[in-house]
């Protein structure tokens, strides 16, 4: 479905930065952003994310990894765009136990 990788639209250079990653590795395949998007995304949304105009979910990034087959790159990519929340973070570290 269309909206799967619709996020919050926080502009940045992370957000930027992965919107380079996605391009280079779109282009290096000799795919176009409709190639990309195919019926999970839309063309615009892609364009919008290489731009670092919008943010890619978690469903979009999966989807992007099964289509471009560079799951290291785009994960890390993803990952330094879009920084977990600290408290994200620190909730499920709380409940681990201590030795």
């Amino acid at each position: 479905h269309r909206s799967m990788g619709q996020g919050k639209r926080s502009g940045g250079r992370g957000m930027e930065s992965f919107g380079a990653v996605l391009r280079h590795l779109r282009q290096a395949q000799g795919l176009t952003q409709a190639d990309v998007a195919g019926r999970h995304l839309t063309r615009a949304h892609i364009s919008a994310v290489e731009r670092g105009a919008s943010r890619l979910s978690i469903d979009g990034l999966k989807y992007l990894i099964a289509t471009l087959h560079q799951p290291d790159v785009l994960v890390q990519a993803y990952c330094t765009a879009y920084p977990p929340e600290p408290s994200r973070i620190a909730r499920p570290l709380s409940r681990l136990e201590r030795p």
